[in-house]
């Protein structure tokens, strides 16, 4: 389980960005496990549809990048039960953060500072 300060709430559904992430795993090859869910404020509530960027492994075609980021958004509401947006990007594209410690940050603030 995630950490209670990662956790997200859309519309009653307690969400640790982890679980998103074990999702995408299960689509290697064709995906490399990089995500990003998008964050709008500062509260843990998110607005659905839940936006997630993933990173697809290689440079797939624009049509398998769809087709994939469907198959991944239909996975997440079987398995997670809430509806997302999926926003594929070929390997190396999408813009990836560290922590101090080096671990990948699974959520993007595109509010304050940080959606500069």
């Amino acid at each position: 389980m995630g950490r209670v300060d990662d956790m997200l709430l859309l519309k009653g559904v307690n969400v640790f960005p982890s679980a998103v992430q074990d999702v995408a795993l299960q689509f290697k090859p064709e995906l490399t496990g990089n995500i990003r869910i998008l964050k709008y404020s500062e509260s843990p509530v998110i607005e659905p549809p839940m936006k997630i960027w993933v990173e697809c492994a290689g440079t797939p075609s624009q049509d398998e990048m769809d087709a994939l980021a469907q198959k991944l958004s239909s996975e997440i509401q079987r398995r997670l039960r809430f509806n997302s947006v999926i926003t594929p990007f070929a390997e190396g594209q999408m813009e990836m953060e560290h922590g101090a410690t080096g671990k990948a940050k699974l959520i993007k603030k595109m509010y304050g500072e940080d959606a500069k």
